[in-house]
């Protein structure tokens, strides 16, 4: 859930801007991420966890224990470049 990211944000001691600049992202996103507003594709959360000096797999373990994730398509017209994206709410 975005609050997990939160956490793991705040741990790490960075603000949401410097984790907007590290993910080349703006800080509203980064909110509207924490708020669960946003989908998080698998990309970006190994970032985050990078970002924040934690192990991807360890924090999806969390993930996966603390709430509901599903897999959707992006809007699009199909084909490789759509990806599954992890919406964490």
């Amino acid at each position: 859930c975005g609050n997990l990211m939160r956490s793991v944000r705040v741990k790490a001691g960075l603000t949401q801007v410097q984790m907007a600049e590290a993910l080349g992202v703006g800080q509203s996103y980064v909110f509207k991420l924490e708020r669960g507003e946003n989908f998080v594709d698998v990309l970006l959360f190994a970032r985050w966890c990078s970002a924040c000096r934690v192990k991807p797999g360890k924090t999806l373990d969390k993930l996966i224990g603390t709430s509901r994730i599903r897999f959707q398509e992006q809007p699009g017209a199909g084909g490789m470049e759509e990806a599954p994206v992890l919406r964490f709410c």
